[in-house]
């Protein structure tokens, strides 16, 4: 079995070394830990889906250090680089047509310039684009901490950058096309279809859900993504909340919400939030705190769909789907 080391923020350099050599590194982004593997390197891309148990056909999603290292893998068209250039570094990941040879094995590919300072420098010393897809066995929990990467993939990788440089998202990048040479929404995040516009001038539309046997363009389009280790349920109001507990009134009960509830918490484990962006931000690290700390299932009370909203009800309702 291997051993996973652990590189501080100042040891960039001998992780990177590994990426040159083949070998899986987890990052911080400001978003999730990714799991990073020289997207150039057949091998190591096939060790990534061996890893994390991810289905050959979910896309992996290239980052790179600046525009133009993402012009070598990628056409940046003039609709690409006005996004680059207004939400990245950041979270966005822009599907553009692929360069060839093709580097993600399609006519497309995925591309992401991090703005998390520790994966900015690293990805500068890898000196090649990083495929990097979340650091977790697929289906669970994206991890926004080095332990929660530990959790998961402790033995299996060859390292972790830990930094204590705080996650700012929480959650994984927007991803839109520009394929076409028009914008469509494939994954929602923090930054919104409505920032878009306004950068666009255009109207974004929203990608249905891949068919059977349709390609995916984008994570978590396709596969059930963001579970935690304990059943989750989903309810608009927080009024609802007193009809589900009475079900489970001798179990330990996780509740996220921005409001608090109204009646007795006693036993509970309600975690409330102080805006949409704080749920975002502590979203996958909660449900990881209440599967490991012995809540029986875990209530969410859905955010407002709009904003980041939009994007913590995706990964709500997927999470808790079963």
């Amino acid at each position: 079995m291997k051993t996973t080391k652990i590189f501080g923020a100042g040891e960039l350099g001998a992780a990177a070394d590994i990426i040159r050599r083949g070998g899986l590194v987890a990052f911080p982004t400001e978003t999730v830990y990714g799991l990073g593997a020289d997207a150039a390197n057949g091998a190591a891309c096939a060790e990534i889906y061996a890893v994390k148990g991810r289905p050959g056909d979910n896309p992996l999603i290239i980052h790179v250090h600046d525009i133009a290292a993402a012009d070598k893998i990628a056409v940046v068209c003039p609709l690409a680089k006005k996004l680059f250039e207004t939400f990245a570094p950041g979270p966005i990941t822009i599907v553009m047509q692929c360069r060839p040879p093709s580097i993600n094995g399609g006519p497309d590919v995925g591309v992401r310039i991090p703005r998390h300072p520790v994966a900015r420098k690293f990805l500068e010393l890898c000196d090649t684009p990083v495929a990097a897809p979340s650091a977790n066995i697929s289906g669970r929990l994206s991890p926004t901490t080095a332990g929660m990467v530990m959790r998961d993939l402790d033995g299996r990788i060859d390292g972790v950058i830990k930094s204590d440089d705080d996650i700012e998202c929480g959650l994984e990048s927007t991803v839109v096309s520009v394929l076409g040479g028009a914008v469509r929404l494939l994954r929602a995040g923090t930054i919104s279809p409505e920032q878009i516009e306004e950068c666009i001038g255009a109207p974004v539309t929203v990608a249905t859900a891949p068919t059977a046997g349709e390609r995916a363009l984008s994570p978590g389009q396709k596969y059930k993504h963001y579970s935690p280790s304990v059943p989750m349920e989903t309810i608009e109001d927080i009024d609802a909340l007193h009809a589900i507990t009475d079900k489970h009134k001798n179990e330990k009960i996780g509740v996220m919400t921005l409001a608090a509830p109204k009646q007795s918490t006693d036993g509970w484990d309600v975690r409330v939030f102080k805006s949409p962006a704080d749920y975002a931000k502590n979203l996958y690290r909660t449900m990881d705190e209440m599967g490991r700390g012995g809540c029986k299932k875990i209530i969410a009370i859905l955010p407002p769909d709009t904003g980041v909203g939009r994007a913590i009800r995706d990964r709500l309702v997927k999470g808790a789907a079963v």
